[in-house]
């Protein structure tokens, strides 16, 4: 779908936030990473900047392990470090993190430990905003 959506849109900058869902389905770490890298470079040579945001805190969620805590730490290091074709990189994870655990924020939590609120998009949009424009 990337590739046509792509084409169709035009978009100056694609914004990827992924991961999280793989890591809950117990994908492997080189099999996560591989997947964003894809998305990246599909982006980055359709001409679109890519920010790459990292996968939030989901500890609380009920599939959440703390084998997954430490793929998440590891997916994000490769996220803001390595990942190639990446013009924009947006560290979710410590923005909307509770300073008290690895879970999400209360005010940013949408209930199930996993999904944003409202407030914890509108927080993570304008950060991403904020990157993209200046």
């Amino acid at each position: 779908r990337l590739p046509s959506h792509l084409i169709r849109y035009v978009p100056e900058v694609l914004v990827v936030m992924g991961g999280t869902n793989d890591i809950d389905r117990d994908y492997k770490e080189e099999s996560i990473k591989a997947n964003l890298q894809a998305i990246y470079r599909t982006a980055r040579q359709a001409g679109a900047r890519v920010a790459a945001v990292t996968v939030p805190p989901i500890a609380g969620y009920h599939n959440w392990s703390a084998e997954k805590q430490a793929l998440v730490e590891r997916v994000n290091a490769w996220i803001l470090g390595s990942a190639q074709s990446v013009d924009f990189r947006v560290d979710a994870y410590h923005l909307l993190k509770d300073p008290a655990g690895d879970g999400l924020l209360a005010a940013y939590d949408g209930g199930d430990h996993i999904h944003l609120s409202g407030s914890g998009y509108d927080t993570l949009a304008n950060v991403i905003f904020r990157k993209v424009t200046w």
